[in-house]
C-alpha cells in the first residue's frame, strides 16, 4: 500500500492513475456549465465593460463551477487522499449569497456589471451541485442537515469514482466537454 503527497492510497498504481486522470475529467466537466453561462451572457454585456472587466467575468463563470471541489484537489496533492474534506461548499445554503448579491445588484442597486458577476457565479455554483446532486448524493442542506440528496445510480455511490469513471454518466460528460473544447477552439482560434 504506497500513500504519501500525490499518492492516492492504493494496492494498484494503475487504478490510482485511472481515479486522478478521471477526477481531472470529472473536475473539468464542472466547467461546462460556467462556460455557456459566460458564452450565453454575452450579447448582455455593456460594450462600455473593459477587457478586464470581460476577464473577471469569464473567470468567476469558470472558477465558481470548480471551486467547491478545492478541496478534493488540496487533499489529492497534500494528503494524499481523494476525498471532500468540508461539506460547506456543496451545500445549497452557501451558494445562495451569489443569489442574494444578484438579486440586491440587480434590483436595489441597479448595479449591471455586479448583477452579472454574481449571476455567473450563482449559476456556476449551482450548477455544480445540481451535477453533483445527479451523478451522486449532496449535502444540499449543510450544516443545518447532515442528509444527502441526489438521484446517484447505485453503482457510483457504492464504488465512488471508480464507479462513475465505468459508468456511462462519463460518456456523456466527454461528449459535453468535446462540445465546449470545439466551441472554444471555434470562437478563439482563427484558421
Amino acid at each position: 500500500m504506497e500513500s504519501g503527497a500525490g499518492k492516492l492510497a492504493t494496492t494498484d498504481g494503475f487504478l490510482a492513475d485511472a481515479v486522478v486522470q478521471g477526477s481531472s475529467l470529472i473536475f473539468v466537466a464542472h466547467l461546462v456549465p460556467g462556460y455557456f453561462a459566460a458564452s450565453l451572457s454575452q450579447p448582455e454585456w455593456d460594450s462600455g465593460w473593459t477587457p478586464l472587466q470581460r476577464k473577471v467575468l469569464w473567470a468567476a463563470a469558470l472558477s465558481s463551477t470548480v471551486i467547491p471541489d478545492a478541496d478534493v484537489v488540496y487533499n489529492v496533492i497534500f494528503r494524499g487522499f481523494f476525498n471532500h474534506s468540508t461539506l460547506y461548499t456543496h451545500s445549497l445554503l452557501i451558494h445562495l449569497i451569489p443569489v442574494l448579491l444578484w438579486v440586491l445588484s440587480k434590483f436595489i442597486f441597479n448595479w449591471r456589471y455586479g448583477a452579472m458577476l454574481f449571476g455567473l457565479i450563482a449559476i456556476g455554483g449551482l450548477s455544480h451541485i445540481a451535477l453533483d446532486a445527479i451523478v451522486h448524493n449532496t449535502p444540499l442542506l449543510y450544516p443545518l442537515s447532515d442528509q444527502m440528496f441526489g438521484t446517484g445510480p447505485r453503482q457510483i455511490v457504492e464504488h465512488g469514482v471508480v464507479g462513475y469513471l465505468t459508468h456511462p454518466f462519463m460518456l456523456l460528460e466527454i461528449g459535453m466537454i468535446a462540445f465546449m473544447l470545439r466551441s472554444l477552439r471555434n470562437r478563439f482560434l482563427v484558421v
